[in-house]
């Protein structure tokens, strides 16, 4: 164990970054030493961040979630190690729809009795778009405690929190629907039973479906079969949803899934032009917008690619014909990431593609992109790398956002370049919404700063600020960061 040497009564410590790339958790060796010269040393294993928001999850394999569905043989400890968490609630998954680890989607069934209880509707209502228990459920999406994951959710027809349908709720094996909810004061004989309400008509008129809360019966209660209950009384809600993968990250050692650290950034098909100017990150002193990402399976693996959203590139020609590899606007580009380049001290986080680390997209690519995605930025034209007929090349025309393969090579058109980052040499800061190089150099303290200068370099750990005063991050063997207290707190 490293050892950190204590100046002055501070206390101080060394933070192993190993798999650490600032959204990322730490495998954290510690040494804290307080006013008095006794030391106290530990080593502790935690999934803490460095700069907030920051989660490092330990990524599940294709599959995994097919194995955390339950089955009917599944009681007790057995059962409750299938649940998982999202969004502060915990949930079973009853159906696994993934194509990968991280594509496609998983529908989540509520595991207890957190959403509480209510009466479906008023009393004889049996049509669920019109009833109280769907109008609670959109609430919490639209307005309440599920708005800021709202995007991670599909929309069903039914809401992205729904109840389910009698088949949905016998597809689920029985021991999984009993989920007892306990009866409010003053309750009928039937809620004893603790049942909890599907989204259908019940057998009976004017009655609506449930599942028997302590056995998971469905329509049966106290010898009643098939049965029906009013829509007035105040039975359980246990809501489902379905869980988009592209938007999470699964950490398989807590069985939770987490946003992604720029979850706030993503682009989703509908994006509007009013939301665009929020979803712009930051990277390398220039505005871009994070338009697709390939196998983030944690905060250091994968790719990001950004797509420039302000006008800091200018304009160019084409060149003097439509093969981009020989063009001027790429050779505009190649010398950025070159020497003495605006890029050439963050080159190596960029991706090298046949195209270039700099390039401009394809016709294809930008079709791909959300409509106000092309129609936003200062441009009205802007270049694309496809050719197109005649010896002339595409670009989109902004006022529309239509992709056209007419424009004339010698035209001054907008460049609004692409890069591919890698998620093991750029981390995402949260706060300021950037992504930067892997290492944390650039915060430690110079002679020259003090006041808001100086506390700008403050990072937190542990609840209280430090100043980094050593990065050792890019050290492939032992990655590390020394942190010295920044206050007085250790007395």
């Amino acid at each position: 164990m490293r050892r950190e040497t204590i100046v002055e009564g501070a206390a101080g410590m060394i933070l192993d970054t190993g798999a650490f790339r600032g959204c990322g958790g730490l495998h954290m060796t510690q040494e804290a030493k307080a006013w008095s010269m006794a030391c106290l040393l530990f080593g502790i294993l935690l999934a803490l961040g460095l700069v907030p928001g920051m989660v490092q999850p330990a990524y599940a394999e294709t599959g995994a979630y097919t194995n955390l569905v339950p089955t009917s043989s599944e009681h007790g400890d057995a059962l409750a190690g299938k649940q998982v968490t999202f969004n502060g609630h915990r949930w079973y998954i009853i159906q696994d729809n993934s194509s990968s680890a991280m594509e496609g989607y998983v529908t989540l069934l509520a595991a207890d009795t957190s959403f509480d209880r209510r009466q479906w509707g008023v009393g004889g209502a049996t049509d669920y778009n019109t009833s109280w228990a769907k109008s609670s459920l959109d609430g919490l999406v639209n307005s309440s405690s599920f708005k800021y994951v709202a995007d991670t959710m599909k929309d069903t027809g039914n809401g992205k929190l729904y109840l389910l349908s009698i088949d949905e709720a016998n597809a689920v094996p029985s021991n999984v629907r009993a989920l007892q909810f306990e009866p409010g004061p003053w309750p009928h004989p039937f809620e004893a039973e603790g049942p909890w309400w599907l989204r259908e008509k019940g057998p009976g008129n004017e009655t609506v479906s449930f599942v028997r809360g302590t056995t998971g019966e469905i329509n049966v209660i106290q010898g009643i079969s098939p049965a029906g209950l009013n829509a007035s009384w105040n039975l359980g809600i246990r809501p489902a949803m379905q869980l988009d993968l592209h938007y999470v990250l699964f950490d398989f050692r807590t069985k939770t899934f987490n946003l992604k650290p720029y979850y706030d950034h993503m682009l989703t098909p509908n994006v509007s032009e009013e939301e665009l100017a929020g979803k712009q990150v930051n990277f390398n002193g220039r505005k871009w917008y994070l338009i697709d990402e390939k196998g983030v399976t944690d905060s250091k693996h994968g790719t990001v690619t950004l797509l420039a959203a302000d006008d800091s590139f200018g304009t160019s020609a084409f060149g003097e014909s439509d093969n981009y590899a020989s063009s001027t606007v790429k050779s505009c580009l190649d010398a950025l990431t070159a020497t003495d380049g605006a890029f050439e001290k963050v080159a190596k986080a960029m991706v090298t593609t046949d195209n270039g680390k700099m390039y401009l997209l394809s016709k294809e690519e930008a079709e791909a992109l959300p409509a106000s995605v092309r129609k936003s930025g200062p441009h009205a034209q802007w270049w694309l790398r496809s050719g197109g007929a005649d010896g002339k090349a595409a670009y989109v025309e902004a006022s529309s956002g239509s992709v056209n393969s007419n424009g004339s090579v010698g035209s001054s058109y907008g460049v609004r370049p692409v890069v591919q980052l890698d998620l093991s040499e750029a981390m995402y800061v949260s706060s300021v919404k950037a992504f930067t190089l892997a290492t944390y150099t650039n915060l430690i303290p110079t002679g020259s700063e003090d006041g808001d200068a100086l506390a700008a370099k403050k990072v937190y750990f542990h609840k209280r600020p430090w100043y980094v005063i050593e990065d050792k991050s890019a050290d492939p063997n032992q990655p590390y960061v020394k942190l010295l207290a920044a206050d007085t707190s250790f007395g």
